[in-house]
């Protein structure tokens, strides 16, 4: 699984039209509360239950990495390329780990040009980055560190 210490997640009534996420990592006894969990616990929770939950078509998602240990971004890159065959995802990030786990075809740069409109540009459409890419020795995410994707 994604989240590999969480051994269960579920929902309770509270209070009169409330409800609380509960859950129990693997290492505790103790359940806790969706408040007393860390921010990176809520997002992954919460993505994953837009992931596979949401029955709309499109889904928007505004830097899904964020607050998430380094390690689970690559696992978290995997579900969204898996959960991508049935319904079309379009996510922000500024985090390279992010963009070093996106397939190039998929990866759409946002820059200003000098009129200060807003330009997309398909990455694996730029000559410039695919001579970059040829050596094993660049990955995109260095690109995207160094700034060079506008080019």
């Amino acid at each position: 699984m994604f989240y590999l210490f969480v051994e269960e997640v579920r929902v309770e009534p509270f209070a009169e039209k409330h409800l609380v996420i509960i859950l129990r990592e693997a290492y505790s006894t103790v359940d806790l509360p969706m408040a007393f969990l860390s921010q990176g616990t809520i997002n992954i929770i919460s993505l994953v239950t837009i992931l596979y939950f949401q029955e709309k078509p499109l889904l928007l998602i505004e830097e899904p990495e964020k607050h998430t240990y380094p390690y689970l971004i690559s696992k978290m890159m995997d579900m969204l390329k898996e959960i991508s065959k049935r319904k079309q995802i379009i996510i922000t990030t500024y985090e390279s780990e992010t963009v070093k786990y996106a397939n190039l075809e998929n990866i759409f740069f946002i820059s200003r040009n000098q009129e200060g409109f807003s330009v997309i540009s398909n990455m694996a459409e730029k000559p410039e980055v695919k001579i970059f890419l040829q050596s094993d020795e660049i990955g995109i995410e260095d690109l995207y560190l160094d700034n060079l994707l506008g080019i």
